[in-house]
């Protein structure tokens, strides 16, 4: 299956984006229905703080779970961590101090998006199932390597 790229950019960006991962997994079978996401917790509140409310429930609606890596938060924690076995949420943390992380890397059906969350907002959908597949190698890698 041949490539696909599409490009993002203004204030809309995480919104299209969580809209293209919720379409592209309700057209899948249940055990299918995951995203794998490397994201600042805090980044997004800052910008989309509506968008991360509607992925949420659009999310349970279509019964898409999520495995999510995050820079280490006591906003997140407050936020995420208090209910992520409701809402199908799974989060491991690194040392955000260590290791500062800004952009969201969000790995999906055949699929991978990346989006600067600093800034100028931008994003990016690749469509190509062996950067999916790269991509979710490197996230099992770092999800196992976390506590």
């Amino acid at each position: 299956k041949p490539s696909k790229v599409r490009f993002f950019e203004g204030e809309d960006v995480v919104a299209n984006i969580y809209k293209d991962i919720v379409l592209s997994l309700s057209l899948l079978e249940d055990s299918q229905r995951e995203v794998q996401l490397i994201l600042s917790g805090e980044d997004l509140l800052e910008t989309e703080p509506e968008a991360a409310d509607w992925f949420a429930k659009k999310r349970m609606e279509e019964g898409i779970s999520i495995n999510w890596i995050a820079p280490e938060s006591k906003i997140v924690r407050e936020k995420y961590v208090v209910d992520a076995q409701q809402y199908k949420r799974k989060i491991k943390f690194f040392d955000g101090k260590k290791y500062p992380f800004h952009i969201s890397i969000l790995i999906y059906a055949n699929c991978i998006a990346l989006i600067s969350l600093k800034g100028q907002r931008s994003g990016v959908i690749i469509e190509n199932e062996l950067f999916a597949s790269s991509f979710q190698s490197m996230f099992n890698f770092f999800w196992d390597s976390l506590k």
